[in-house]
């Protein structure tokens, strides 16, 4: 859930949305224990968004390696804000960092 939790949203979202439910969401708090409930272990809507999650990695060419802190998977290659990241870079640091390609390195 951790390394996919914007696409886990979006479903969720939309499961709100089918299901007519967010008339019962008025509050952050309301939308976190909804949020909470919908993915706790052992439930329908859990294991459908697993499911979910595991064909999204299988689309989008995820693999444990590809670090997704800050980074995102487009055709199978890690960019952040639609910039490519070379295959010998490290992990993104932080939200804040850009590749700089002379230098082969992040930088802030």
């Amino acid at each position: 859930l951790k390394r996919n939790m914007k696409e886990a949203i979006d479903y969720f979202v939309k499961h709100a949305f089918t299901y007519d439910n967010l008339n019962s969401i008025l509050t952050l708090h309301d939308a976190k224990q909804y949020f909470a409930n919908y993915v706790r272990q052992g439930k329908q809507t859990s294991k459908r968004l697993e499911e979910h999650l595991l064909l999204h990695e299988k689309l989008t060419g995820y693999t444990d390696n590809q670090p997704q802190s800050y980074e995102d998977i487009i055709d199978g290659k890690r960019s952040y804000l639609g910039s490519f990241i070379p295959d010998y870079a490290p992990p993104r640091p932080n939200a804040n960092s850009f590749w700089h390609d002379e230098l082969r390195r992040w930088i802030e």
